[in-house]
């Protein structure tokens, strides 16, 4: 099993709640707190990102993490294949649907 299929369940479960989040976030605030809402995970996201590419290259350049070829799309972000960053998309997209969906 490839790591894309792994995630793939996790990242539309993320992209499904974070579409949630947004839509009760217009319907309870109208329009410009769902797009306010947007731009921050928007902005946490890429941030996010920027880390991973960062600290995941340099773990893996480190050797203390290796990943199977047979498993991998083959794209890589430097030393990081692209299915790393699966993990950094799905929080910075659930977590705030979760805190908000809490409030």
């Amino acid at each position: 099993m490839t790591y894309v299929l792994i995630s793939l369940p996790f990242l539309l479960a993320a992209v499904s709640g974070a579409l949630w989040s947004v839509l009760r976030e217009k319907s309870r605030h109208g329009v410009t707190a769902a797009r306010r809402q947007l731009k921050v995970i928007a902005l946490v996201t890429a941030v996010v990102l920027v880390l991973t590419a960062v600290f995941d290259n340099l773990m893996i350049w480190a050797g203390l993490v290796g990943y199977g070829d047979g498993e991998r799309l083959g794209w890589q972000l430097g030393l990081v294949p692209v299915e790393d960053f699966f993990y950094a998309i799905f929080v910075t997209l659930l977590v705030p649907a979760l805190w908000k969906g809490h409030k």
